[in-house]
């Protein structure tokens, strides 16, 4: 685990070595005021792809680890719906995850598309990565916020995000996916044992 960890710092130079300004990440929650009983989704989107074009292709998402904060006195989580984007988990294109915390949802989806599919399904170069939802337990003003997590690109570059979220203790697929992708070794990684791993992180 530690290991991973140093990988993930060596390797951070290079994952933020595009030029131009990063994507932004942007959580849009559906109301700022819920009633019991009631249900209320917050988009997150990722904007700005298009401002990172090289001389040949664009930037992509290869994958993201995001957590979300929400206030558990008001809200329970009830699901995350995934962009296709990144591909159809139904047709073994991607690998979905979703996991439940005392005050945060962290939702994980990784592309085993190669770069070129990529690039081809996101060429808007805005796009919404995650819809999470939340039943209301009260009523009142609700309030999300991002702990962080990585949004990489096909060849495993952070490209948006953090390296680890700001939690007591990252998940054990978080560290392992900053790991690998500030390592460079993201192809190896999507086209080899990832649903293995993924079992096992699981």
């Amino acid at each position: 685990m530690k290991s991973l960890v140093c990988v993930a710092l060596l390797g951070l130079a290079t994952g933020l070595a595009w030029a131009g300004s990063e994507p932004i990440l942007t959580l849009v929650p559906s109301t700022d005021t819920v009633t019991a009983g009631r249900n209320v989704t917050v988009q997150l989107d990722i904007s700005g792809l298009g401002s990172m074009c090289m001389p040949v292709q664009c930037m992509e998402v290869g994958a993201f680890d995001v957590f979300l904060g929400f206030n558990p006195a008001l809200l329970t989580p009830t699901g995350v719906n995934f962009t296709l984007l990144l591909g159809d988990p139904n047709l073994f294109q991607a690998i979905t995850a979703i996991t439940n915390g005392s005050h945060w949802v962290e939702a994980t989806d990784l592309s085993l598309l190669t770069k070129q599919e990529l690039d081809d399904l996101q060429k808007s170069g805005a796009f919404t990565l995650a819809t999470y939802s939340f039943t209301a337990l009260e009523s009142g003003h609700i309030d999300f916020s991002n702990l962080g997590g990585p949004v990489v690109n096909a060849d495993g570059q952070l490209i948006a995000g953090t390296l680890s979220p700001a939690l007591p203790e990252p998940s054990g697929i978080a560290v392992v996916l900053t790991g690998v992708a500030a390592a460079g070794g993201w192809r190896r990684f999507r086209h080899g044992g990832v649903p293995r791993l993924w079992q096992k992180l699981r």
